[in-house]
């Protein structure tokens, strides 16, 4: 059995599905309950990164990510790796910022501008960012690898019994 990055891809798209509307109802928290707009800025644009990770998922569920090509590993790898290293800054940032200003985390404390909110978003898109140039990364060298040596017909006389 062949060892997979995570399980399942069904089970991947689920858990990403699972990312994405948990993106988009704390984005609904942070409009109209919190009014946090710095919040739903970081949310969303983590949430734009889970929808670039289903869709990944879901060509390969498909069979057609290898069809894509190489170029568009290589800027999708340093796209999500940029954005990520980024949002370590934005993360560190918004907790010496919430540090500072001496913020809770009490649903009070949620209300209006709070920076807490902020840098755990941070991490989350840290989170999406570096597994989606994990697997351009991953499949940008498949496909280079099944270019370079296509797959060989299947020759018995070359079986190991």
């Amino acid at each position: 059995m062949r060892w997979s990055l995570c399980c399942h891809i069904n089970v991947r798209i689920a858990y990403t599905i699972c990312g994405i509307i948990i993106g988009l109802f704390w984005a609904c928290v942070y409009i109209f309950a919190w009014k946090n707009w710095v919040a739903l800025a970081a949310c969303l644009t983590a949430t734009a990164f889970a929808f670039e990770t289903f869709y990944f998922y879901l060509s390969v569920k498909r069979d057609t990510i290898l069809n894509w090509k190489s170029q568009t590993f290589q800027v999708l790898f340093w796209i999500n790796l940029i954005v990520g290293f980024l949002s370590i800054g934005g993360m560190i940032t918004a907790i010496v910022l919430a540090a500072t200003k001496h913020q809770g985390v009490s649903n009070k404390d949620q209300h209006g501008l709070n920076w807490w909110s902020t840098a755990t978003w941070f991490l989350v898109m840290l989170k999406w960012t570096w597994q989606n140039a994990f697997i351009a990364r991953y499949y940008g060298k498949l496909l280079t690898k099944s270019i370079i040596h296509p797959e060989e017909p299947d020759d018995p006389s070359t079986w190991k019994f």
